[in-house]
């Protein structure tokens, strides 16, 4: 259990909020909190995988320097780029999935 001290109209404000959603006041506090620790969690990626990031890296910049413009050549590199992001856990940004489909 955990005490928590509110300001009255802060308390009222919260069982507000609780109440359109439809559930109760610790409820939301518990989510809420729960979702904040998860929004600053700091990921751990293993040494290996920033290591091939890198590495993967390094190669997507000589397919670059290669001057021709082939579907295939295209097609490698966003493959590259794509194991990169996996490696270290990034995701793509909405911007991006819109532009791909």
């Amino acid at each position: 259990m955990v005490s928590v001290r509110l300001l009255p109209e802060e308390k009222q404000q919260l069982t507000k909020r609780a109440a359109e959603q439809h559930i109760s006041l610790s409820q939301l506090l518990r989510l809420t909190a729960l979702k904040q620790i998860e929004k600053t969690r700091i990921k751990f990626v293993p040494e290996v995988n920033r290591r091939l990031y890198f590495q993967l890296g390094k190669i997507l910049e000589q397919l670059q320097t290669i001057e021709t413009d082939s579907d295939f050549l295209n097609d490698l590199q966003e493959l590259l780029n794509e194991v990169r992001r996996e490696l270290i856990d990034i995701h793509k940004s909405p911007k991006h999935q819109q532009h791909d489909n």
